[in-house]
């Protein structure tokens, strides 16, 4: 549109300057030192904008010949910034494929330039790692500290290099330099956070980052997480009954269905001469997913204030589960201590007949003793030594 305007300006001027020099004829004279020039007036206009064309024209050229070396400081600045941007694409696409030693070198070519500095530090640092050089992801790491804007990510990377390196009060420590936008909204703060302090055994505060309704992490990497701190907590002593008691409270449903877990509390209960916590446990464990490796510490509950309602709930699990050596050995080992010799000489038999164990034998030894029968008991005695020997 912009070529037909002009063109049609022009042939207007043209039209303009031939009916003139046709309807109004004119000249321009000139005399200079004796000479005489004379032209027509429209050529003397013509050759008038022709004069002013070009001095515009020369003075463009000197102008761009002054700034000549401005221009060309500029290119080669574009030039460094484009190579640097290419170089920073490089890496992060190297670093995706896993081809580490070609991602650090990108990375160095990106450094080069100030403004991809940051970027370039991270790619290097990153790719560092993956070749575990540690020495060379802190000298990288260590070009952060002229950017304000890298401070979070830097502190972050150090507090997970000195979590891998084992000194988790190191990786604590450099993560309270983190801003609160971080410490509050960092899925990966979280993350090396519950780290340092599983890795220190601080279970309580694991615990803690675990029901904080914030992390957004998955439900199975909680549940994980949940699943180690009640284990390692129990394993210490689990602290009063009443935080034991919420501590149960607490576990999400799949946490509770993890054998270790039951088991772990279980046998804290017990410790704590909180049998008949553990045996309701046990039970509404049973509830959800049968397990027969909890009906050991189930045995161990045993409370002679409710021994008959123990041994009910064995004989629901015997009719539900009739073919279970270790159920039998259980109702064996509940009859035991309910003083009900025979029925746990049949139990013991029972599992027996099923499987062979070191626990039945030793336990129908047990009763044989209690009816004052002592050979039979010293032959069970030998042939739970002798299985558990062979074990070994």
């Amino acid at each position: 549109m912009r070529k037909f305007i002009w063109t049609f300006i022009l042939v207007g001027v043209a039209g303009l300057i031939a009916y003139g020099s046709r309807n109004y004829p004119g000249t321009a004279q000139f005399v200079l030192l004796g000479f005489q020039l004379t032209m027509n007036i429209y050529l003397f206009a013509f050759l008038c904008v022709v004069l002013c064309l070009a001095g515009v024209l020369l003075w463009r050229f000197y102008r761009a010949l002054v700034n000549l070396p401005v221009r060309f400081g500029e290119w080669r600045t574009n030039r460094r910034e484009h190579r640097a941007l290419a170089a920073v694409k490089t890496a992060t696409i190297a670093l995706q494929e896993g081809r580490w030693a070609h991602a650090e070198k990108a990375a160095k070519i990106a450094s080069k330039k100030s403004d991809s500095l940051g970027i370039a530090a991270l790619l290097g640092a990153a790719s560092a790692r993956a070749q575990n050089k540690n020495l060379a992801e802190k000298e990288w790491l260590a070009h952060l500290d002229i950017d304000a804007d890298f401070h979070d990510a830097k502190v972050l990377q150090m507090a997970e290099i000195a979590l891998m390196q084992n000194d988790s009060a190191l990786a604590l420590t450099t993560l309270v330099q983190a801003s609160p936008t971080v410490r509050k909204h960092s899925g990966r703060f979280k993350e090396i956070e519950i780290g340092a302090h599983a890795h220190a055994g601080h279970w309580h505060e694991v615990l803690q980052i675990v029901k904080d309704p914030k992390w957004l992490a998955s439900i199975a990497t909680k549940n994980r997480w949940h699943a180690q701190a009640v284990i390692a907590i129990c394993s210490q002593g689990g602290g009063s009954v009443a935080y034991l008691q919420a501590m149960y409270k607490d576990m999400p449903t799949d946490v509770r269905s993890d054998e270790d877990v039951m088991a772990a509390y279980a046998q804290v209960l017990i410790k704590n001469s909180q049998r008949h916590l553990a045996r309701l446990a046990i039970e509404e464990a049973q509830k959800r997913l049968w397990r027969p490796s909890l009906l050991k510490f189930y045995a161990d509950a045993f409370d002679e204030s409710d021994a008959s309602g123990q041994l009910k709930m064995i004989e629901v699990w015997l009719a539900l589960h009739p073919t279970e050596p270790k159920l039998l050995n259980c109702a064996g080992q509940l009859c035991l201590k309910s003083k009900l010799w025979g029925r746990a000489k049949g139990y013991f038999d029972g599992s027996l007949a099923l499987t062979a164990s070191v626990a039945a034998h030793f336990g129908l030894a047990q009763t044989y003793r209690a009816m004052n029968d002592v050979p039979s008991a010293q032959e069970q005695e030998r042939l739970a030594a002798a299985m558990a020997a062979s074990a070994e």
